[in-house]
């Protein structure tokens, strides 16, 4: 498996890089003279590769028990804010029931689901950084990601703080894996294609889930289009980011889901388990994940 391990090692240097930059706030000519620095951020590299690699290593590890042909996980290495475009893996021939077909597509999200309850909540016990004062000097433009409801609710359990009144303070950069693992969730939910939502609910409707994934695109550029008219926010980049999704999605919904050799239903309590994991999904949305502040 070399591609998986160059990828790896790419993107463990990747997201090492940008954590150390972009997130705990190391100067670019510190690292040229000492490149070690960027060690510093291993928190961040281990919060944000672990949610994914769990969330990729559910559906390999409940493929090969399905006995479906399936690759171990590709990490793709990226640039900021989180210097990685996320993890796939390649599943090859039919899916031979819809039984199957479940299985493999709820593993990853409930699997990367339970890490980024773990990552979100040591983040939140971790004391946040200080803000070094040439940062806080400068000014200038600040990335803000916006809680979900389900980092709210894990916080307010926890009576941990998600944001600081102080602008010399900020939450621990592990808490940003959590974040990257709940956005990379709901997007993976999107019940098109074959994306996890789109496999978990094919299982779960049969041929019926096409006419759920023809709404889907219309309905993030309608999130977009509100976003930008009523909300007033211009070209915010959650506009262009729902309206990014919304042409993907189109693409995703175009090349349709996986037909598995077996239509059976799949029964009740994996219907149920359908319905909490797409409940939970739910709780990954804000509809303005990201802004830029000035």
């Amino acid at each position: 498996p070399w591609t998986n391990v160059v990828l790896a090692v790419a993107t463990v240097c990747s997201t090492l890089l940008v954590g150390a930059v972009a997130w705990y706030y190391i100067p670019v000519a510190a690292i040229r003279e000492n490149p070690l620095l960027v060690l510093r951020a291993w928190p961040f590299t281990a919060a944000v590769l672990g949610v994914l690699a769990t969330h990729e290593l559910g559906h390999y590890l409940v493929g090969r028990y399905h006995g479906v042909d399936v690759s171990l996980p590709y990490l793709l290495p990226f640039v900021p804010p989180f210097g990685t475009l996320g993890a796939v893996i390649r599943m090859r021939g039919r899916m031979p029931d819809r039984k199957a077909l479940f299985d493999v597509g709820v593993a990853g999200p409930l699997a990367g689901l339970a890490a980024t309850v773990v990552v979100t909540a040591v983040g939140l016990w971790i004391d946040p950084m200080r803000v070094p004062p040439r940062v806080l000097a400068a000014g200038g433009d600040v990335i803000v990601f916006n809680s979900p409801p389900l980092l709210s609710l894990i916080a307010d359990l926890l009576g941990r703080p998600t944001s600081y009144a102080d602008p010399r303070l900020m939450v621990h950069p592990v808490i940003i894996g959590g974040w990257v693992g709940m956005f990379f969730t709901l997007l993976n939910l999107l019940p098109v294609g074959q994306l996890d939502g789109g496999h978990i609910l094919r299982a779960m409707l049969g041929r019926r889930q096409e006419t759920v994934a023809a709404v889907v695109p219309g309905a993030l550029f309608a999130l977009a289009g509100y976003l930008y008219f009523a909300r007033d926010l211009g070209m915010n980049e959650s506009v262009g980011l729902w309206a990014f999704w919304g042409l993907l999605a189109t693409v995703v919904a175009y090349n349709g889901p996986a037909h598995p050799r077996d239509e059976t239903p799949i029964g009740w309590p994996r219907l149920a388990v359908g319905a909490l994991t797409f409940a939970l999904g739910a709780l990954c949305f804000v509809a303005v994940p990201i802004e830029l502040l000035g």
